[in-house]
């Protein structure tokens, strides 16, 4: 029985399979793979892919009239060359395999029967299911914008076609990896419907997430997806022109249960080449949010409309986060933003943002970006933070906002792990640090792990390191790569008696 099915440059073929096929005729299919067969419209008909039940795994690149995988209509325009044999497709090769041909002439009568058997109401919901498919991936389709053509049965006349895998036709429970590469009518990747949550679609063993060069997507996610997707450890998402969010988090509720969250298997995100992208996560809850608790990795480059990464709620939920790297985003003006202008009653969204497992810290080409945490709107904000580890909390109104006007790390910054700091080409401060006190942990000192630091391209700063109470503060560092600058006057800030920001 045939497990593995490789097409390659047949530039005449137009369909895979010719007719109406038995249930045994592809039932031990697991891969198949198609490239540079550029007269396929579609790989599957509807009524195929029913007999699929093995298939693990497709691949599909670089064919140019392809608008499809699976095709609703009819399996053969013309029945009756089926039945006399299909002396067509054999003289012309347009077709690779025939139904009656390859069920044998046991199967060839009760294949005749199938062709022109009714559909029955039932079979009109039209789900395509492929129970047992793990990997899909498609390259370089310039036509194709569906994964499955579905006529309105209300409107026969009007075509589903804006959405890649909707949940009102699509059922995948078992995929795992999904990529998606260059394929430039693509608008919609993932949708489910409102009414019928339940309906089609389970994605929740989904844990790889590719989309690249797809510039008319303008959303990748419905939110009303994004709890299902329980098991998605890897996003990227590069080089598509029109995607302003990666995740609208309106209407979602993160209390559920406390073994229930928002991706919270995610730990990679790589964002890159997105020029109007002005969000990663949008309409986000305040207060606690159980929202990506498992993410490590993120990445932000060439995002030239963003102007934050983080909410405060988006900072505090992602406390495993190590690794931070952003790249040429003109427009950002802060790492974390409070937008709330004055709203909240409560003085805890003004409260430190820490970091507790960032250990990496890479900042390039940014030159709008000028502190690491903004708060924008209220005139006098009321901060609240520890002096120094054991001491009570007291406030600090609009001089302390004063005080850090030209600090990129002001007083509400707490990184206590961070290890490797790399800020080149950076917005527009004079200090790194505060001369101040730093907010500390009862377990570490803010910053004193930091074992390498490079600065350079950042042209109104002064110093690099200040001077500090802490005298311990800088005693980890092993590596220290400064410049080019305009306008440094010291590397370690001393005071009038000499004293230093390293001794």
């Amino acid at each position: 029985m045939l497990e593995s099915l490789l097409l390659q440059h047949l530039d005449n073929l137009a369909k895979i399979c010719h007719g109406p096929v038995t249930p045994l005729s592809f039932g031990r299919l697991k891969v198949i793979k198609v490239e540079k067969c550029d007269k396929l419209k579609n790989v599957f008909s509807f009524s195929l892919v029913k007999h699929l039940s093995q298939l693990e795994e497709i691949e599909v690149c670089d064919c140019k009239m392809m608008q499809e995988v699976v095709d609703e209509s009819k399996d053969d325009d013309d029945e009756e060359k089926v039945a006399r044999g299909c002396w067509e497709c054999y003289s012309t090769r347009k077709s690779l395999f025939c139904g009656p041909c390859i069920a044998g002439p046991e199967r060839r009568q009760q294949s005749d029967q199938i062709s022109r058997t009714k559909r029955t109401p039932a079979s009109r919901k039209r789900v395509v299911e492929l129970a047992n498919l793990r990997h899909l991936t498609l390259r370089d389709l310039p036509e194709i914008k569906t994964l499955f053509t579905r006529a309105n049965l209300q409107k026969p006349q009007e075509i589903a076609l804006d959405i890649f895998l909707d949940g009102h036709q699509v059922w995948l429970p078992k995929l795992q990896s999904l990529d998606i590469y260059r394929l430039p009518k693509l608008k919609v990747l993932l949708s489910r419907s409102e009414t019928e949550p339940s309906m089609g679609l389970t994605m929740s063993n989904l844990q790889s997430l590719e989309v690249r060069s797809c510039h008319e997507l303008s959303k990748v996610f419905d939110s009303n997806l994004l709890m299902e997707l329980q098991s998605l450890e890897s996003l990227e998402i590069m080089h598509c022109n029109t995607l302003t969010e990666v995740f609208n988090l309106k209407g979602i509720n993160t209390k559920r249960g406390s073994n229930v969250g928002i991706l919270p298997q995610l730990s990679e995100i790589s964002l890159d080449c997105l020029p109007k992208l002005s969000c990663i996560w949008s309409k986000c809850p305040r207060g606690e949010v159980a929202a990506f608790q498992n993410l490590r990795e993120l990445t932000v480059s060439s995002c030239g409309e963003l102007r934050y990464l983080f909410t405060p709620s988006m900072a505090k939920a992602t406390a495993k986060l190590t690794e931070l790297d952003v790249d040429c985003c003109g427009k950002m003006e802060a790492i974390i933003m409070d937008e709330d202008h004055g709203k909240m009653k409560s003085a805890s969204s003004c409260n430190i943002k820490e970091f507790p497992s960032l250990k990496v810290l890479e900042i390039f080409d940014c030159r709008k970006l000028k502190e690491f945490y903004s708060i924008k709107g209220d005139s006098n904000p009321t901060f609240r933070f520890p002096l120094c580890c054991g001491e009570k909390e007291r406030d600090h109104h609009q001089v302390a906002v004063n005080s850090t006007k030209t600090v990129f790390f002001n007083r509400m910054v707490l990184l206590p792990r961070l290890m490797v700091m790399t800020l080149h080409g950076v917005g527009d401060f004079e200090k790194i640090w505060d001369n101040n006190e730093l907010p500390e942990t009862e377990t570490s000192s803010n910053f004193s792990k930091l074992e390498t630091v490079s600065v350079g391209g950042c042209k109104k700063l002064r110093t690099v390191f200040p001077l500090t109470s802490t005298e311990k503060r800088w005693q980890n560092l092993k590596e220290v790569d400064i410049g080019p600058f305009e306008f440094l006057e010291s590397v370690f800030e001393v005071d009038v008696n000499g004293r230093g920001a390293l001794r």
